[in-house]
C-alpha cells in the first residue's frame, strides 16, 4: 500500500505500521500536521517535538510543588488531573488558532489557561513529567471515543498494573475517582477504537 503523505508529514518519524494505519483516518491526518508548532513542524519529529516542549514556567513550578511531596504516582496523578480539570478553561483551536486543530504546547496552554482535549492531556503529561512519573505509567492516546475523535491521558497504576483513563474535559468526574479501568469503560468503546499512544519514549499502535 503506498502512503501519500506530504513533506511535512514525512517529517513526523512515525513506524511505517502506524502510518499505514493512521493513513486511514483523515483526522488523524490533521491532527499530525496541526500537533507541531507552526514554526518547527516541518524539521523535528515528534517525539523531539515532544522532549522539546516539555518545559514549564517557574510559577507554575511552583504551584504544583505540592504534588511532587505524595507518596505515590497515584495519588500524584489525581491531583495533576485536578489541577489541570481546575485551572484549564476548554476552548476549541478553531476560535483560538482559526484552524481545525493545532497542538499547543504546554508552555502555550499554560499561558492561555485554555486549550481543547489534547492541550490539556499534553500539559498533564508535562506535569507528570515534572512530578517523576516514569513514561511507562503513562501515555497520550488519540483515538475515537463516544462522541467522535477524542486525545486523553491513560495512566497505569503502580497498585493494580491496570490502565485508568486521565481524562480532564471529558467524564472528568469518572477519571478522578479511577474506579473503573480503561478496558472497562464503555465511553471510550474499552479502549478498543484507539488510532495510537505516544510518550517521550514512543510512539504506539495497540489495535488494528
Amino acid at each position: 500500500m503506498k502512503l501519500n503523505m506530504s513533506p511535512a508529514m514525512a517529517k513526523v518519524h512515525l513506524n511505517k505500521d502506524v502510518f499505514l494505519y493512521l493513513n486511514k483516518v483523515s483526522f488523524v491526518k490533521s491532527l499530525i500536521y496541526y500537533m507541531i508548532n507552526s514554526k518547527s513542524r516541518t524539521q523535528i519529529n515528534l517525539l523531539q517535538w515532544l522532549k522539546k516542549n516539555l518545559s514549564l514556567s517557574p510559577s507554575l513550578l511552583e504551584d504544583i510543588a505540592y504534588i511532587k511531596t505524595y507518596d505515590t504516582n497515584k495519588a500524584k496523578i489525581r491531583a495533576i488531573l485536578k489541577y489541570v480539570h481546575n485551572n484549564l478553561r476548554y476552548v476549541s483551536d478553531n476560535i483560538v488558532w482559526k484552524v481545525s486543530e493545532y497542538w499547543q504546547t504546554p508552555s502555550e496552554t499554560e499561558s492561555l489557561k485554555t486549550g481543547d482535549c489534547e492541550d490539556g492531556a499534553l500539559l498533564i503529561y508535562a506535569i507528570a513529567v515534572e512530578c517523576g512519573i516514569p513514561d511507562y505509567q503513562l501515555y497520550i492516546v488519540a483515538g475515537e471515543v463516544q462522541g467522535g475523535g477524542h486525545c486523553y491521558c491513560v495512566y497505569v497504576s503502580e497498585e493494580d498494573g491496570l490502565e485508568y483513563p486521565i481524562d480532564w474535559c471529558y467524564w472528568y468526574n469518572k477519571s478522578y475517582s479511577m474506579k473503573d479501568n480503561y478496558f472497562e469503560r464503555i465511553e471510550y468503546y474499552d479502549g478498543t477504537k484507539e488510532w495510537f499512544r505516544f510518550n517521550k519514549s514512543g510512539t504506539y499502535k495497540l489495535f488494528t
